[in-house]
């Protein structure tokens, strides 16, 4: 008997960047007692994908994933949902894009800021099994990320196994510094 892994968010449709903004969104949300419900998560969700069409992103996004100028689109274009419907503009930073850090230091800041109220964070991961994937860690200790995905599958990394070096197929899971993404919500004025 053959055992096949099934598929998951991010394996054949590309769209991880978009599920990684609003799983993000959610979660600052929540933290503001706003109920982020599976309807108004499937409005965010079209409202992005119809942003991707009529931009003409869909099919680079469909074929090849997210780079980071339209993770930087996307983000902006979450930003102006969030105020027209919830009344909160999305403020996101990259602090590790052009910094000099070595991986332990690195994953204590992003653990720190992680475990804070009102903060979340999207990270890029690569590794040879699960490929290029934004995602939003679930959880994040000295010793493991745990990313859940949509369909209630979860990846544990471990932190030893994780790296900034380029990608090779080593059998880590490299982080693009360039890819932690810090997010917090400021009421709209």
């Amino acid at each position: 008997m053959q055992v096949m892994q099934a598929y998951h968010q991010g394996t054949i449709d590309f769209f991880c960047a978009v599920y990684a903004i609003i799983n993000a969104s959610r979660l600052l949300l929540n933290d503001e007692n706003i109920r982020f419900s599976y309807e108004r998560g499937c409005h965010f969700y079209q409202h992005l994908m119809t942003y991707l069409y009529e931009k003409d992103y869909f099919m680079t996004v469909l074929t090849s994933g997210t780079d980071y100028p339209l993770m930087d689109n996307l983000l902006k274009e979450a930003s102006v949902y969030l105020r027209k419907y919830y009344g909160y503009d999305l403020q996101y930073s990259y602090p590790f894009y052009r910094k000099k850090i070595k991986i332990a230091p690195l994953l204590e800041e992003v653990e720190v800021f992680f475990n804070q109220p009102r903060q979340a964070c999207i990270m890029r991961y690569h590794n040879f099994v699960e490929g290029d994937h934004w995602n939003v860690p679930r959880i994040i200790t000295k010793n493991t990320h745990i990313l859940k995905f949509w369909d209630k599958i979860e990846t544990t990394f471990e932190v030893k196994d994780l790296t900034l070096k380029p990608y090779k197929r080593d059998g880590l899971t490299h982080l693009a510094k360039r890819g932690i993404i810090y997010l917090t919500l400021k009421k709209a004025k």
